[in-house]
């Protein structure tokens, strides 16, 4: 039982790493290739750790809460101009200009392999029931 357990956990961890590895790769493609555009803030951080702005008419979002980025929205008011970085393409993901998601990237590697390697162990390698039955 506690095999078929580990086996379901690693699928399940496996399966929801898969749409988080996306959405870093796209973080990734504005960290490598784009360019520091200014946006205006609209809403400077609302209760769910989001600030909102606009750029080229259009209102976006970005988390600000806990993490790196967690003090940056603090002296920001509605109106004000920052630098954040673009990539025409990935219009959802913008990033601050020092804000760096390969961070996030080898914690998703790391812990992907993890899950990997409890899976072979678990299916190919782990103990056989050697008990003699009768």
């Amino acid at each position: 039982m506690k095999k078929v357990l580990a086996i379901l956990a690693s699928v399940l961890v496996i399966g929801i790493l898969i749409p988080i590895s996306l959405g870093i790769y796209d973080d990734y493609m504005v960290y490598t290739k784009g360019n520091i555009v200014e946006v205006r803030i609209t809403i400077p951080k609302n209760y769910l750790g989001f600030m909102k702005f606009s750029y080229k008419g259009k209102i976006y979002d970005k988390s600000i809460g806990k993490g790196g980025s967690a003090g940056r929205a603090a002296p920001y008011n509605v109106g004000d101009t920052i630098k954040l970085k673009y990539l025409s393409g990935y219009e959802d993901d913008f990033l601050f200009p020092d804000e760096n998601p390969l961070y996030a990237g080898v914690g998703v590697v790391f812990m992907a392999l993890f899950c990997i390697v409890i899976l072979l162990n678990q299916t190919f390698f782990g103990k056989k029931n050697n008990t003699p039955t009768r």
